[in-house]
């Protein structure tokens, strides 16, 4: 299901508008706007015009806000060019919701990016990156199941039978991995532990930081 509610709800708080903010701010009415957020019976859905004005408040694109096609800052033409020239699209998870996708359930997801087709097979999870930026793929990493990780590698992976995914960079030092989370290398490792303590979900692929 294409959820444009809950794009715009995140992007509201986000950036700290309330209904009020944007509903003028569209030129609509408080009221209006209530009801094409709500989801009950009264809910309406915004006109073209209307996801277009949104997307220039909040500063992303409008084919992004409206179909969760692509990424919030990629221009619809680019994308176009790219499907066009051989890429493909790929759904996008987040860390909370990728294992019930692994485990072959139904998860509803408002995102897509363009990939090259050669990685058509991996999906994309959605990376905790602080600070600036790219504004090319808006922070996704693209997940490799198939691969198997080397020093150095980041992985999407769980420590723990229960735990929530993380991005941990890995790296084997003779019986020990040295674990650390994120791609933040710099530091000491936040985590010496045996390899069996580890579960891998896959290598990184491709991402976000590169294009800082």
């Amino acid at each position: 299901m294409n959820d444009y509610k809950v794009r715009i709800a995140g992007l509201m708080k986000e950036q700290g508008l309330n209904l009020t903010d944007l509903a003028e701010a569209i030129g609509r009415g408080k009221a209006t706007l209530s009801r094409y957020l709500s989801s009950g019976a009264n809910q309406t859905a915004p006109g073209l015009d209307e996801f277009e004005r949104m997307a220039k408040v909040f500063g992303v694109q409008a084919h992004w806000l409206a179909y969760g096609v692509g990424d919030r800052n990629t221009p619809a033409d680019t994308l176009a060019k790219l499907v066009e020239g051989g890429a493909c699209l790929v759904n996008v998870y987040t860390r909370s919701n990728v294992l019930d996708y692994l485990a072959g359930e139904f998860v509803e997801t408002s995102l897509q990016m363009p990939v090259p087709v050669e990685l058509s097979n991996c999906f994309g999870v959605v990376y905790p990156v602080v600070g600036n930026l790219s504004k090319v793929w808006d922070c996704v990493a693209l997940i490799d199941t198939a691969r198997t990780w080397v020093n150095n590698d980041l992985v999407l992976a769980q420590l723990g039978q229960d735990s929530v995914p993380e991005f941990f960079t890995l790296v084997r030092i003779l019986d020990e991995v040295h674990v650390w989370y994120g791609d933040d290398t710099s530091k000491e490792p936040a985590i010496k532990t045996k390899e069996g303590n580890i579960k891998t979900i896959g290598v990184v692929s491709w991402g976000t930081w590169q294009q800082r």
